[in-house]
């Protein structure tokens, strides 16, 4: 074999390689089994809120409403606005029912951030697959979500951006709630309990009273 075609078997071996594990195995099937086996919970919700000092930034979310305006979630445009801010997190259908429970007083903005998360990768057929379930899924956050929340639609190309606040899993759903700083003072994930409720609740009126 010619060097050239060993060049050229090496790079399509590795190419089918990389769609069968984006299609299966980078794993999506792990993702799905640690969420349900786990109620959705990546990490512990937190019982009180952090300090300054100790909470991580929110990155800058950029995406549109339901109407196709072009937002930016971020310190200047939003978190400096508000005492404090509700940010939920979702990419999947079970992600938002896991952040639903979470209810915001009406005097709290609430952003309900749904990343629709796609690797355009392999074959053309690979891309339109994807294509037509972000669109399906764009369908179905129309009709189920509450339109009391200010809902923005984000389009990542991987969940990266967003290990930073521990939103590894793309089935998960996130519950942030963010200081005039930008930063992330409480977290929780997965099925909420009474008890994590009654902990999102204390954090609100915590940081609302809070003078920082």
């Amino acid at each position: 074999m010619s060097p050239i075609k060993d060049f050229l078997t090496k790079v399509i071996l590795k190419s089918k390689q990389n769609l069968k594990r984006d299609l299966t195995g980078s794993s999506s099937i792990r993702e799905i089994g640690m969420i349900l086996k786990k109620r959705g919970r990546i990490f512990d919700t937190d019982t009180r809120v952090m300090d300054v000092e100790k909470s991580i930034d929110m990155p800058v979310i950029k995406g549109h409403t339901l109407e196709g305006t072009q937002v930016e979630i971020s310190t200047d445009s939003v978190y400096s606005r508000n005492k404090v801010t509700v940010v939920k997190i979702s990419c999947s259908q079970l992600g938002t029912e896991y952040v639903a429970p979470y209810k915001c007083p009406e005097d709290v903005l609430c952003v309900n951030v749904h990343l629709v998360v796609g690797r355009l990768k392999g074959t053309l057929l690979y891309k339109l697959i994807m294509n037509q379930l972000t669109e399906e899924y764009n369908k179905k956050i129309i009709l189920d979500s509450n339109t009391k929340e200010q809902i923005v639609v984000c389009k990542y190309d991987r969940m990266g951006d967003f290990e930073q606040i521990g939103a590894v899993n793309r089935y998960g759903g996130y519950v942030y709630l963010v200081d005039q700083r930008g930063k992330a003072r409480w977290r929780a994930c997965g099925e909420a309990s009474n008890e994590d409720l009654n902990h999102f609740k204390t954090a609100i009126d915590e940081l609302r009273a809070s003078r920082e």
